[in-house]
């Protein structure tokens, strides 16, 4: 029915493309692979089935997505901003411009910008997102990330049935200084607290005292890993930056599926369970050593939101109900059978 071109990131391609193509009986394909296996992409493939291409960044996978809008529709599936140059896309080597030169593979943000505007539509997963989209194409959906409640650890006891004498704190996530920093006296003061646990999962080295820092965790380990910590708090600070604003609420649904509250940035990936009450947030490091200590404080109470926001997010998250939307979008893109080139493709790049 459909074919996802998947980004070779596991986590990425587990939740944009394994989750939804399993629920909707379609395809995944490693776009890198399938590019180097196939001098002809198309000899060995359906180029007749609508497909889902995850970050199209340079002029090989462009010229791909070129190819197959012969035949079906083509959707772009993005979970960041790429429309503009952030200063955190230098670490993976994107350019601002780069398809003139010999090297097609390197990835610029022209490029991407030329798919966005070509392609029948782009799926992203938060309406920030669609804001920034809609300036280069008319057709943008959101389909939300989502969770596969079956391939997460069931939990040996409920929240509110955790040892009361025991509290575990969990910052898991790909930080950035400026992210943890504002956390450093609150995490101490809790480590230091009796039958309290701070665990950070990654491999930044901050010197945080008392913190465990358990390193990196490869994905396939990820969900295991982070339940068998039974975590009561999970934290998720952010640089409120303008590349920030385009994160989703993913370490929200993480969490609540390892039975943990969540302690969040006052910031756009989190505005509406802000609204809505769902969650405690901070907005400077006074407001996390206060919800900190709260928390620590209140753990009775935490665990019982806990118990209730995990519900929440199996009832409306499950791919089993976030499948739908993907349906509908995929399902409902207006798609003309032409080659009509990119609003700003210069002639002769393709």
């Amino acid at each position: 029915m459909f074919t996802w071109w998947t980004n070779p990131t596991p986590g990425i391609k587990y939740l944009r493309a394994d989750l939804p193509s399993g629920a909707l009986g379609g395809t995944t394909l490693d776009i890198e692979l399938e590019l180097q296996r196939n001098a002809d992409l198309w000899e060995n493939h359906p180029h007749n089935t609508p497909g889902i291409w995850q970050l199209v960044s340079n002029a090989v996978r462009y010229q791909a997505v070129r190819e197959q809008r012969l035949f079906a529709p083509v959707y772009l599936d993005i979970d960041d901003d790429y429309t503009q140059m952030h200063r955190e896309y230098n670490a993976k080597r994107w350019v601002e411009f780069d398809c003139e030169t010999p090297d097609l593979t390197t990835s610029s943000i022209e490029c991407h910008r030329w798919c966005a505007e070509f392609v029948d539509g782009v799926i992203v997963t938060t309406p920030y997102l669609r804001s920034r989209y809609l300036e280069l194409n008319d057709n943008v959906y959101i389909c939300r990330n989502s969770v596969n409640p079956s391939d997460w650890p069931p939990l040996t006891e409920l929240p509110t049935e955790r040892d009361p004498d025991t509290f575990v704190i969990m910052f898991a996530g790909s930080p950035r200084p400026g992210d943890l920093n504002q956390l450093r006296r609150a995490l101490e003061w809790a480590a230091k607290q009796p039958g309290v646990t701070v665990y950070m999962v990654h491999d930044l080295k901050m010197g945080f005292r008392n913190v465990k820092t358990t390193g990196w965790i490869p994905f396939h380990n990820y969900f295991n890993f982070i339940s068998s910590l039974k975590p009561d708090l999970s934290l998720r600070p952010l640089e409120t930056t303008e590349f920030a604003k385009s994160k989703s609420d993913l370490k929200i649904l993480e969490a609540s599926m390892c039975g943990a509250y969540s302690l969040v940035q006052a910031w756009e990936p989190y505005s509406e369970w802000i609204a809505q009450d769902r969650v405690m947030w901070a907005a400077s490091p006074k407001d996390w050593e206060k919800q900190i200590k709260y928390a620590v404080n209140n753990r009775d109470e935490i665990r019982h939101k806990a118990a209730a926001i995990r519900e929440h997010v199996i009832a409306t998250r499950s791919i089993d109900v976030v499948k739908y939307d993907w349906l509908s979008v995929l399902t409902q893109a207006p798609y003309v059978k032409d080659i009509r080139p990119s609003v700003s493709t210069p002639v002769g790049v393709f």
